[in-house]
């Protein structure tokens, strides 16, 4: 019986570079991080393709040297793995505010070898020869021929500058956001955020915010997130819990003619979580070699992988425990030890908000009238998971460093 396979855009693996000289090696750091590796392992089993966005093509040698060439090629091969390759960053100007930057070096020669800027079949050789020198050339066309196949270029066309808006738009309508960059004053000038200097600009290079400006950023990320889930169709997408509030807001603002109590119950049924707990933690696994990647594409491969992966596109509220115990029920005692330790993952579930809001008796907006573009995907018909894989409070956090 054939179903819709089930992708997620996977930014647990995108790798924040930023204008830094050493920037490069972050592509270094990834490859020997095996808390990254065991993320990506327990991926491989709940979906069925992941998307997983880039600026330089440096994740390619990364997961040919996790997986080996071959069955990187496989996984390839089977629409396992695919990319998304960004043009531009999200970025922070006095001034100007959030904007998408696209900085390109002033010679074409420059170009030619640049991966961030270059054509995608470049960028991807440039980072397969000298990354993983091992691979001979015939064997490195036929991959980058695969890749390429399997490479979306940015798909967002004009949509970043309404989405770096609609960032402003969720800032100012949510009293905790709005607080965190007000302080005491009255009002705040988003674009005009204290910590940046004249004629410079600041991206996020993938530690926590820091302070107003990175908080700012990483808010703008998250709307970029879900923007290109939506146009890449993608069932799920891995994001911040900030993710909730942003819809939140977004809901607040469109739908501020209706009752307070219709408005809070509007909320509260279109994005809830759910905790699946007690999953054997396969991140950890892999970091204390107790399971391997190639053990762990076999099961993904078996029919009880491809049945759970069936049950997960269907997750909702109600049967969390049926899907723990077909989780379960995929590794043997062959492949899981009674030591290994358990771990909770967490998603939002958003609920088709049409049907939504037709069950309420709340008459739908007029597209015209709606300022956010990821609340008009929604009430086309997209309704993601969320996946919340490392949980943080990156508000609180925020707020401890501003204050320090």
């Amino acid at each position: 019986m054939s179903r819709q396979a089930t992708s997620l855009l996977e930014t647990e693996l995108y790798v924040h570079h930023d204008f830094s000289p050493d920037t490069f090696l972050k592509n270094d750091a990834l490859r020997y991080n095996l808390k990254k590796q065991g993320l990506f392992a327990e991926k491989l089993l709940l979906y069925d393709t992941l998307i997983i966005p880039t600026h330089d093509c440096g994740i390619i040698p990364v997961l040919i040297s996790w997986l080996g060439p071959f069955l990187f090629e496989e996984l390839l091969d089977e629409g396992v793995i695919q990319f998304c390759r960004l043009q531009s960053f999200v970025a922070y100007a006095p001034g100007g505010g959030l904007f998408m930057c696209r900085i390109e070096p002033t010679t074409q020669k420059e170009k030619s070898r640049s991966v961030f800027w270059g054509p995608t079949d470049q960028a991807v050789e440039l980072q397969i020869r000298h990354a993983t020198p091992f691979i001979k050339k015939h064997h490195r066309t036929k991959i980058i021929e695969k890749v390429l196949k399997h490479t979306v270029e940015e798909p967002l066309g004009n949509f970043p500058k309404v989405i770096m808006k609609e960032t402003y738009n969720d800032v100012l309508n949510d009293p905790g956001l709005k607080a965190f960059f007000t302080h005491d004053q009255e009002k705040v000038d988003l674009a005009r955020l204290p910590g940046v200097k004249t004629k410079t600009l600041r991206i996020l290079g993938g530690k926590p915010p820091t302070d107003k400006v990175e908080f700012l950023l990483r808010l703008g990320e998250i709307n970029l997130e879900l923007a290109l889930a939506s146009n890449l169709q993608c069932l799920s997408v891995t994001t911040d819990p900030l993710a909730q509030r942003l819809i939140a807001s977004k809901i607040s603002r469109n739908f501020h003619n209706i009752p307070q109590n219709q408005l809070q119950e509007l909320r509260k049924h279109f994005c809830r979580i759910l905790k699946l707990n007690k999953l054997p933690d396969i991140p950890s696994a892999v970091v204390n070699e107790q399971i391997d990647l190639e053990t762990i594409i076999k099961l993904r491969r078996s029919r009880k992988g491809k049945r759970f992966r069936h049950w997960l596109c269907n997750l909702s509220i109600q049967n969390p425990s049926e899907i723990e115990a077909a989780y379960i029920e995929l590794f043997t005692e062959k492949h899981w030890s009674q030591s290994w330790s358990f771990r909770t993952i967490r998603f939002i579930i958003t609920a088709s908000l049409d049907a939504l809001l037709a069950s309420k008796g709340i008459p739908l907006p007029v597209a015209s009238a709606l300022d956010s573009f990821i609340l008009d995907r929604f009430l086309r018909g997209y309704s993601p998971q969320l996946f919340l894989d490392e949980l943080r409070n990156l508000l609180e956090e925020a707020k401890g460093k501003s204050s320090s």
